[in-house]
């Protein structure tokens, strides 16, 4: 093999490879996993949920990211499911929204849904 060449797998296949091998344990059925609050694609999917939370908002103070509460994931075919819970800061307002992002394969972000946490 060259430097560089993964036997096939290209990039986007390895990337859903690493996802399910991650956020999937070996042998179960799919579904919703707790996945850490810190995880580096938790925090991507949060900060994309942020900037289109932002986009749709008419309010002038932007959407700060203060905390990720709570994070699941799981894999569906082609795309890997985040449900969070997220704190986030707007002026000197702090607000929670439960929110869904999903994270394609060829790695971009799309924020499926959000609401408003009253809890």
């Amino acid at each position: 093999m060259e430097s560089g060449d993964t036997g096939g797998v290209t990039v986007h296949s390895a990337i859903l490879i690493k996802a399910k091998e991650r956020y999937l344990t070996g042998g179960h059925e799919p579904g919703w996993k707790a996945v850490p609050t810190n995880d580096p694609e938790v925090q991507d999917a949060a900060n994309h949920a942020v900037k289109s939370i932002q986009k749709r908002s008419n309010s002038l103070s932007p959407y700060e990211l203060l905390e990720v509460l709570l994070a699941k994931a799981k894999v569906i075919e082609d795309y890997a499911r985040f449900e969070l819970l997220v704190k986030l800061r707007r002026g000197i307002k702090e607000e929670k929204f439960r929110v869904e992002v999903n994270k394609y394969i060829e790695g971009k972000f799309f924020l499926n849904q959000f609401e408003q946490d009253h809890s």
